[in-house]
């Protein structure tokens, strides 16, 4: 169990430095306007999952995800609705990712639980 709270410590922080450091993103200017629905997902079981959420953008944005998880898509413009597949979590009772979508002075997170806590 401390191992897997190292491990989710050593990811959330790498999430953190790099979650919108940046003001445009491949030459685009970053919507300074966005909001992201629902923005927390809690599944009881570990096995592999699925969801989606819906953002609402006046313009560009861009996802900052956990490399365990895939996001399509990871950027866009405007209204989307982004699909996320939560791998299955072995060994361990509860896990908790969380992905970034960012604009321009604009971070919205979203949280995915997968488990119960013991």
């Amino acid at each position: 169990m401390k191992r897997l709270l190292k491990r989710l410590v050593i990811v959330a922080a790498a999430v953190l430095v790099t979650a919108c450091d940046f003001e445009n993103y491949r030459g685009r200017e970053l919507t300074s306007s966005l909001t992201v629905s629902p923005r927390e997902f809690a599944f009881e079981t570990t096995a592999l999952t699925q969801t989606s959420f819906q953002i609402q953008a006046v313009g560009d944005w861009i996802i900052i995800a956990p490399q365990a998880l895939t996001v399509q898509p990871l950027y866009g413009s405007g209204d989307t609705e982004v699909s996320v597949w939560i791998p299955a979590a072995e060994n361990v009772s509860a896990i908790s990712y969380t992905l970034y979508v960012c604009g321009t002075d604009v971070t919205v997170p979203v949280v995915i639980r997968q488990g119960t806590e013991e």
